[in-house]
């Protein structure tokens, strides 16, 4: 148990190092690093709902914003601009399927 504490607490202080040098730009390079149950749950959010919200971050409240940005220390509004980048990066995806 406390192996996986310890990996966890690794993880999130990763993130919160790239975060802090300006290099987390997505959702998709944060779990990268961190992984994406262990996130979800420790966000309050079940492991499908967060799936959903990757999918749509429409659905996504603030409040999830909020836990979120709390498991790994930083501002919410960061959380919020990785989904609004993975959706950027989406959207641009889908109009240019051949890049």
């Amino acid at each position: 148990m406390q192996k996986t504490l310890e990996k966890r607490h690794a993880q999130y202080q990763s993130a919160k190092s790239l975060f802090d040098a300006g290099q987390m730009k997505t959702v998709t390079q944060l779990l990268s690093v961190v992984n994406k149950t262990t996130f979800s749950k420790d966000a309050g959010t079940t492991p499908e709902r967060f799936k959903r919200i990757l999918h749509d971050f429409s659905i996504a409240t603030l409040g999830d914003f909020y836990r979120m940005s709390q498991v790994l220390d930083v501002d919410e509004k960061l959380i919020m601009m990785l989904f609004y980048n993975n959706y950027v990066e989406q959207r641009r995806n889908e109009s240019n399927p051949d890049d």
